[in-house]
Order: C-alpha cells, then sequence, then structure tokens
C-alpha cells in the first residue's frame, strides 16, 4: 500500500504538518462531504521519533456530540467478563476516526509482510481517542441522570441472576437497536414461556 501523497523526500516533521493541515481543511468541509471532519472536533497530532522508525498519532482530545456506545459503556460496567457485543463508539466517531486514518495513510506506505515477522512502513502510528478525554467522557456518561437510574435497576436485575433481561436491556442503549425485532423476539419468549407453563 502507498498513499496518493506519499514522498520519499519528505521529513517526518513534514508529514505531521501536513497532517495538521489536512485536518484543518477537513473542518471547513460541508457535513454532506464524507471526508469532512464535525465543528469543534479537537485533534492532537504528536510525532515521536525512536530506535528504528517514527510514529505520528492523531488522538482525538474533544468531540462535539455524543462520543460513546452507551449500549458498550454500561456492558463494561456490568458485564465486565463478557465478550463485548457492541461498538465502543457511536457511529459518528467511528466515522471520524476512519476519516483520520485515511488522511494519515495518504503520506504513508506499508510492505510489511506478517507472516515472515517484517515490518516495513514510512512511519508507524493511528487515529483513536485521547486515553483522558475517554476517560472523562465515559465518566460523564455514567453519571448522566438517564443511565444513573437505569444502572442501578440493572445491577438489581443481574444480582437476582437474570442475565438474559439485562442482556436484552444493554442492547435497548446500543445505536442501532431495532424496537420491532426485539419486541417481536419477546412475545415469541413469552408465548413459549406460557406453553412450558400449560
Amino acid at each position: 500500500m502507498q498513499g496518493a501523497k506519499y514522498d520519499a523526500a519528505r521529513s517526518t516533521n513534514d508529514i505531521a504538518k501536513a497532517i495538521r493541515a489536512d485536518i484543518k481543511a477537513a473542518l471547513l468541509k460541508a457535513p454532506s462531504d464524507p471526508q469532512s471532519l464535525p465543528k469543534g472536533l479537537k485533534v492532537s497530532v504528536r510525532l515521536a521519533k525512536f530506535a528504528g522508525g517514527c510514529s505520528i498519532n492523531a488522538r482525538i482530545t474533544g468531540f462535539p456530540g455524543a462520543l460513546l456506545n452507551p449500549a458498550a459503556v454500561v456492558a463494561q460496567k456490568l458485564l465486565p467478563h463478557e465478550p463485548l457485543r457492541f461498538s465502543r463508539h457511536t457511529t459518528e466517531a467511528e466515522r471520524v476516526l476512519s476519516v483520520l486514518k485515511e488522511l494519515m495513510d495518504a503520506y504513508n506506505f506499508d510492505r510489511s509482510d506478517p507472516q515472515s515477522d517484517y515490518f516495513h512502513v514510512r512511519f508507524y502510528g493511528d487515529a483513536s481517542i485521547h486515553h483522558d478525554y475517554y476517560a472523562a467522557r465515559k465518566l460523564e456518561l455514567l453519571a448522566s441522570p438517564e443511565l444513573a437510574e437505569l444502572l442501578a435497576d440493572l445491577a438489581i436485575t443481574i444480582a437476582g441472576r437474570d442475565l438474559e433481561m439485562a442482556r436484552r436491556t444493554i442492547a435497548t442503549l446500543d445505536e442501532g437497536f431495532d424496537v420491532a425485532a426485539e419486541r417481536r423476539a419477546l412475545q415469541a419468549q413469552m408465548a413459549s414461556d406460557a406453553r412450558e407453563v400449560a
């Protein structure tokens, strides 16, 4: 893979500056453009040099609107030993991370062969949410009045060993939750339970 803006003569300092400029340009694009970034987004682009290479990382430090998927946050809090079935971020946050990654990849090349443990890139790095900002937004979401009450109810449900009901309730918080499909599944479950009792 070789990015469209890759230039072997360009230094990694210049690449980091160019990525910052591309992010600023993407912030000015119309919201309907799939390569746009939302107004109010704050991104830190950092260059780190080390023996054997360097890395350029883009970290989100400010995000307008919903960042974390409530279903994932609640599932991690109340069912920490179960595999996570939900995306950690909202659809918009995933889109923004993807745009940032594409902006960075445009200046990179990757001739790696992981099967033979050979890695050859212009720079390492990724786009993600800064860990301190992620933690603050997670605490903010958990402390919201709507979720605080639901968390207390779900904790009681889980303590009563009704894990299936807790899983279904958590699923209702997911961004792509289909209410009609859930209603049909619950009705089928209730009908099945009624037949067993009769």
